[in-house]
């Protein structure tokens, strides 16, 4: 009999877990688009982030587009840059984004030039409060000859 009741208990925290693990929720580093700044060394960086459609993303060949990991099937354009001292957009680049992970986030992307895009969006409650407190995306952008380090925060 204890035997049946420790196996059913088992069965029941299992379950638990399980389905707490599947909950939209409880899903980490997710993409969310919008417009957002970030600042290093004296520089102000700008992200922009929209949602694309597949035959977009398809179209793109891997150029500044990346397919959510923790929402499959959605589609994002990434448009980073900074302005430089004479008015000019420069844009920086990247290509064939893959999902990897670290210790520190469960979900990031790499480059082929590895150049890292993390979301830190950890859940759809963050996005319920104090936005413009909150950093969305860090980047690690080393494909020149520097390398920028930079948080984001929305606009």
């Amino acid at each position: 009999m204890k035997n049946i009741v420790f196996k059913l208990l088992l069965l029941n925290c299992t379950l638990i877990s399980l389905s707490s693990c599947l909950a939209i929720e409880k899903r980490t580093n997710f993409v969310v688009p919008g417009e957002f700044y970030g600042e290093n060394l004296g520089v102000t960086f700008y992200l922009n982030i929209n949602k694309i459609s597949r035959d977009d993303f398809d179209a793109a060949d891997g150029l500044n587009v990346l397919e959510d990991f923790a929402n499959p099937n959605n589609y994002y354009s990434i448009d980073f840059y900074y302005i430089d001292d004479d008015d000019n957009k420069i844009n920086l680049p990247f290509e064939n984004f893959k999902y990897t992970s670290t210790s520190m986030q469960p979900v990031t992307y790499i480059d082929d030039y590895k150049n890292y895009f993390t979301p830190m969006i950890m859940n759809k409650n963050e996005l319920s409060t104090q936005l413009f407190d909150k950093y969305f995306y860090s980047i690690d952008y080393n494909r020149y000859n520097y390398e920028y380090f930079v948080y984001f925060k929305m606009i």
